[in-house]
């Protein structure tokens, strides 16, 4: 750390890197999505060739002691001197520090919260470091996708503690860059912006290199996935070829004793080859869904052959202190066409419904044809390309959390899988028992669309108008699952608690106007179907006492209440999640038709605005 200081002066000719903190501490760092001030930010000084000079950290940036006064090229991080203010994108790790001995659960927790906008700020890193300092106490971390790997507490008042800490700060500046948690398969240019992904073939054991065009989605959370989706294009040399989404991911696999991965059920390339294969001669369905052309593990290069990134190769020396061992995940890189843009880059409602009614017949055509339930609708999930008439062709993405029915059968205790704000409400609730199904798809995107009505259906949308913090939708993003479950139950028990809880609070009532009627459609259809009897209607359970007291008082007239309904036959389960998931396809079906017939008009009302004429219809 006294890298920083004008009193360091040794011969550096073979230090690969230093780890120098930022000039200003106690400050809110540039890229920060909040107001939180970081203590300490360590950020990475690194040499390129052998005429690095590190010794000339000082601010002046003039020549010292005689050394060479070129300026030393850095790689995954910026050239400013150490008097700006730190940047999330340079920051290699955040230091929280804490006066007294006994905050050591402060310390810790602090640091954990600011590693979100390192993920975020940092399109290329893979995990995260941080250090909790409380009192003379030191703490190293290394934050992983599901777990916090946290040394003892290193004593910088005992002598032995002072050297382990020294020794691990040495480590840093010697050890191989992807052990900083730095993806050394994506290449850097001089304004320490992303230049090139490489994204590997696993079928033809290559590696593909392309150009970097921008980001289209993120990763924003502490634990998960960490998908990030970047739009790129051809290399020079290779003009010919496509421009692609290349989507990034850790996900979940299963795990063999050393470590491999094989081709499980579960894994994103082989269903999504699954899909490319099956939907080939679909033609009305062309674009409709993402198209893989390769994907495969991401290869690091370590000075040897090349290494799988996997939660084993990059965490396994981490293990043996741990009682039991960290959930595996390997990191997968697939390349994707046709290329597309974010959901919120739409210009209006109309665009809006279209694309998301093109997803919405792409997944239930792979259902159909495949058995392959998505699981994870939201908007991240669901983009568009625009053509040059202004029409759009909504896309669906990302089979992390799919599941293929065909070969494998519902769980008994379904796991959960997406994201609070979009998750069905059995998804949350942690005592549902029922099995997923389209439905909770369906559901799903009925979130979708209600928290862009909310927050804006493009950027420009939401960057004209202040988010409400009292809107009632904002409990949607809850810590507990179960409580966003009891509110979701409640803004949804009824046509007019949909209406004054989510859509009167739209961000502008007026423009959205067709959004919500189609909301409202939608959440007919799947709450209070009309082929279905009251005690599958609505979000609410009918307590046992209620229907015990129906069927002593009259038993003949309960089933006279329920006859000419599909679920008629059923008159034990209260449950009306589990009554609807019985008789899903036909729900869905309707759901469908809705989504279409609404594309259609949505369609119809973008070519009128742009003077579009209708499609000719083939005369034979």
């Amino acid at each position: 750390i006294g890298l920083a200081h004008d009193e360091y002066a040794p011969n550096s000719s073979d230090i690969p890197r230093a780890l120098v903190p930022f000039k200003n501490t106690d400050t809110n760092p540039v890229g920060s999505d909040d107001s939180t001030r970081i203590d300490i930010g360590l950020k990475i000084v690194r040499r390129v060739g052998g005429d690095a000079d590190l010794s000339r950290l000082n601010p002046d940036n003039g020549p010292r002691r005689g050394r060479s006064s070129k300026r030393a090229k850095t790689n995954k991080t910026d050239k400013t001197d150490l008097s700006e203010k730190p940047n999330y994108k340079d920051v290699a790790a955040v230091i929280e520090v804490k006066p007294r001995p006994n905050q050591k659960r402060e310390a810790l927790e602090q640091a954990f919260i600011y590693n979100r906008n390192l993920y975020a700020n940092q399109d290329y890193r893979r995990f995260t470091w941080g250090f909790a300092i409380y009192g003379p106490n030191v703490i190293a971390c290394v934050f992983s996708n599901d777990n916090i790997f946290a040394s003892k507490p290193m004593d910088v008042t005992k002598r032995y503690d002072r050297k382990e800490l020294v020794s691990l700060l040495v480590n840093m500046a010697y050890c191989d860059e992807d052990q900083l948690g730095y993806d050394t398969s994506i290449r850097l240019g001089d304004d320490g912006f992303i230049k090139e992904i490489d994204a590997y073939n696993q079928e033809t054991d290559t590696t593909h290199t392309y150009e970097y065009i921008t980001m289209i989605a993120m990763a924003t959370r502490n634990f998960g996935r960490h998908t990030r989706c970047y739009l790129c294009g051809p290399k020079p040399s290779n003009p010919d070829d496509d421009y692609v989404v290349i989507k990034d991911a850790w996900a979940h696999a299963k795990c063999s004793e050393d470590g491999s991965d094989p081709d499980d059920a579960r894994n994103e390339i082989v269903l999504m080859r699954k899909i490319k294969d099956s939907l080939a001669d679909k033609e009305d369905l062309k674009g409709g869904f993402s198209t893989i052309v390769h994907g495969g593990a991401v290869q690091l290069n370590k000075g040897g052959p090349a290494v799988e990134d996997n939660t084993h190769t990059a965490f396994g020396m981490l293990v043996p202190p741990l009682v039991g061992k960290p959930e595996f995940r390997v990191h997968r890189r697939l390349v994707l066409t046709p290329a597309c843009l974010p959901l919120q880059n739409v210009h209006d409602v109309d665009q809006l419904i279209v694309a998301a009614a093109d997803v919405m017949n792409a997944h239930t055509a792979i259902f159909k044809n495949c058995g392959i339930l998505h699981r994870d609708i939201s908007p991240n999930n669901m983009l568009f390309r625009r053509f040059g008439d202004n029409t759009v062709q909504g896309i669906l993405i990302d089979f992390d959390c799919a599941k293929d029915f065909s070969i494998e059968k519902s769980e008994r205790r379904p796991e959960r899988t997406g994201t609070y704000p979009y998750m069905s409400i059995n998804n949350l609730d942690p005592r549902s028992a029922v099995e997923h199904t389209q439905l909770d798809d369906w559901e799903s995107l009925i979130y979708v669309l209600c928290w862009l009505g909310a927050t804006g259906i493009n950027y420009d949308d939401g960057q004209e108008h202040d988010r409400d913090a009292s809107l009632p939708i904002n409990y949607w993003q809850g810590d507990n699952p179960q409580d966003v479950a009891v509110h979701k139950r409640n803004h949804l028990q009824s046509e007019l608690g949909l209406e004054m809880n989510i859509l009167s609070r739209f961000l502008k009532p007026d423009e959205y106007s067709d959004l919500s009627t189609l909301i409202g459609m939608l959440h007919s259809s799947l709450f209070f179907n009309g082929e279905l009897s009251f005690l599958s209607q609505g979000t609410l359970s009918i307590t046992a006492k209620v229907l015990e007291r129906m069927r002593l008082s009259n038993e003949g007239a309960l089933r006279n209440a329920i006859s000419g309904f599909i679920d008629s036959e059923d008159t034990e389960t209260l449950d009306p999640f589990k009554r609807r998931a019985k008789h899903a396809q036909h729900i869905a079906d309707d759901l469908h038709k809705i989504m279409m017939h609404e594309r259609k008009r949505a369609l119809q009302r973008i070519r009128e605005r742009n003077k579009i004429p209708p499609p000719q219809t083939a005369v034979s």
